[in-house]
């Protein structure tokens, strides 16, 4: 089955949301989420997925502030976009409930958290070398010694070398993460 790509209304609708203190990868079947959850920069839940199946546990700092969260998904019709979204399994929009629809946000946002980490990693890699492939799944075709990738040219059939590297993650057929601009400026026929 295909994962279905999350839509960028439910990503802004998440951004109003921050993680900390997150400890991932737990339990069982590795699926496990801890972290104190912040809502408008103020924190609102712990939330306590084991990883080992069932719901997880959620624990609301007040009443006021779990009413805060509930009026935010109603004003943004968060279980419509849900349900628009790859939920449609749940047969109705009535079905998926407020603890639904907040598990949903605190695994969105630890997933966007998660990507923004390997983003900043492949940004590092870019400088020294050619990097291509997914955000998760990337590899990088570099030189041993090189720390700024316009160092290349200085080697001896350095500017073939970073052409054949620049052409091999061409051939693979995926996203290559490099400025491409900068590789032009560096002479990499594109």
């Amino acid at each position: 089955m295909k994962r279905q790509e999350i839509t960028q209304e439910r990503k802004d609708i998440a951004s109003a949301f921050t993680l900390k203190r997150v400890v991932e990868g737990r339990g069982h079947d590795m699926g496990g989420l801890i972290a104190d959850v912040y809502f408008k920069k103020k924190m609102v839940a712990e939330f306590c997925d084991d990883g080992w199946g069932g719901e997880p546990e959620i624990r609301f700092s007040s009443v006021e502030a779990e009413e805060k969260v509930r009026q935010y998904f109603i004003e943004n019709d968060y279980g419509q976009k849900m349900f628009d979204n790859g939920w449609e399994f749940m047969k109705t929009v009535e079905s998926i409930d407020y603890i639904t629809q907040f598990t949903d946000v605190v695994e969105l946002t630890a997933s966007m958290l998660q990507e923004n980490k390997q983003l900043k990693k492949i940004a590092r890699a870019c400088a020294k070398g050619i990097v291509y492939g997914t955000a998760f799944h990337y590899q990088e075709l570099g030189w041993k010694g090189v720390r700024k990738l316009g160092e290349v040219l200085t080697y001896k059939g350095g500017k073939e070398a970073l052409q054949g590297a620049y052409d091999k993650a061409k051939e693979s057929g995926k996203e290559i993460f490099n400025d491409l601009e900068v590789l032009k400026t560096l002479g990499v026929k594109l």
